[in-house]
C-alpha cells in the first residue's frame, strides 16, 4: 500500500526515476503517489476545499467565489480577462461566476475607460459588506490550515507554490 494512503513519512522521499533514463524502470504507481509532488498538491487541495466548503457552506460562499470577489477588491476596475487569467479559467467559465455576481448584487459592470470592448468589475456596496463580513472568518480559515507550520515553513510554501504558479508556460487560458 502506498504511503500516500496512510500517515506520509516527514521526510520527501526521493522522485522517481524518469522513464528516459538510461537502465530505468517506469516507478510503479505506489511508487510514484509517494513521490508525487502533484498528488501531494492535490491532497491539500482537496483538504482545503472541503474544510472551506464545511466552513463557510451557510454563508452560500465557495473559495472560488470568495477567491474573484478578493481580486475583485484587490483590482477594482480589472477586466474579465484579466481575472480569468489571474486564477487560471476560461473567459466563458468567468462570465457565469460574474452573471451570479450581478444576479446577487455583488459586482457590477461597468464600461471600460481603457477598452470600449471590455467591462471593468467592481464590487457593491452589498459586495463588499459581504467581504468585509468574510474576511476575518477566512484569515481564520488560512491560520487554522497553515497552523502544522513554522513561519519559516509558512514563507517557503509561499515561495514554492508562487515560483510553480509563476512559471512559463503554465498553461493558464
Amino acid at each position: 500500500m502506498s504511503r500516500v494512503l496512510r500517515n506520509p513519512a516527514p521526510a520527501l522521499p526521493d522522485p522517481p526515476a524518469t522513464p528516459s533514463a538510461p537502465g530505468s524502470r517506469p516507478p510503479s504507481a505506489a511508487e510514484w503517489l509517494d513521490s508525487s509532488a502533484c498528488f501531494q498538491l492535490k491532497r491539500a487541495q482537496s483538504r482545503l476545499t472541503h474544510d472551506f466548503a464545511a466552513r463557510f457552506h451557510d454563508r452560500g460562499v465557495t473559495s472560488p467565489q470568495l477567491t474573484l470577489l478578493l481580486l475583485i477588491a484587490a483590482h477594482p476596475g480589472i477586466s474579465q480577462s484579466a481575472l480569468a487569467h489571474a486564477v487560471g479559467i476560461e473567459r466563458s467559465t468567468l462570465g457565469e461566476f460574474v452573471d451570479r455576481f450581478e444576479h446577487q448584487e455583488l459586482v457590477e459592470r461597468r464600461a471600460s475607460t481603457e477598452d470600449r470592448r471590455s467591462h471593468a468589475l467592481h464590487l457593491t456596496p452589498h459586495g463588499r459588506e459581504l467581504l468585509d463580513e468574510l474576511m476575518p472568518e477566512a484569515i481564520l480559515h488560512e491560520a487554522q490550515v497553515l497552523a502544522p507550520l513554522s513561519q519559516v515553513e509558512r514563507r517557503t510554501l509561499f515561495d514554492l507554490l508562487a515560483r510553480i504558479a509563476n512559471a512559463p508556460g503554465g498553461g493558464v487560458p
